[in-house]
């Protein structure tokens, strides 16, 4: 890597080598959706990604009893885990905004 083309200066150039590093405002490199603007929206979005899992889930576990040889019990025990805990996350964010909300309606 040549030094010359990095640093020009007082300032250092740096490169995103992820979309998970932020740029020199702040932003990542998935930058948000304009209809999922809102964090209701986002909210709703990501409780259908979980329900997407359960439902996941839910099929390879029907495949598992029909067929055992089509999916391995492995597969259904790790879809059940990753499920669980996406769904632990999501009631603990909720019940963190709902007492966010609820203590902010008892400031007045």
């Amino acid at each position: 890597m040549d030094v010359k083309n990095i640093a020009q200066g007082d300032q250092i150039v740096l490169k995103r080598t992820s979309s998970r590093h932020m740029d020199s405002q702040g932003v990542t490199g998935n930058p948000i959706n304009a209809k999922e603007s809102g964090f209701a929206d986002l909210l709703v979005s990501r409780i259908d990604k979980v329900n997407e899992g359960q439902t996941q889930v839910n099929e390879l576990y029907k495949a598992m009893m029909v067929d055992p040889e089509s999916v391995s019990s492995d597969q259904v025990t790790i879809a059940m885990a990753e499920a669980e805990m996406a769904l632990g996350i999501t009631k603990a964010v909720v019940d963190k905004a709902v007492s966010a909300y609820k203590e902010i309606i008892n400031l007045r």
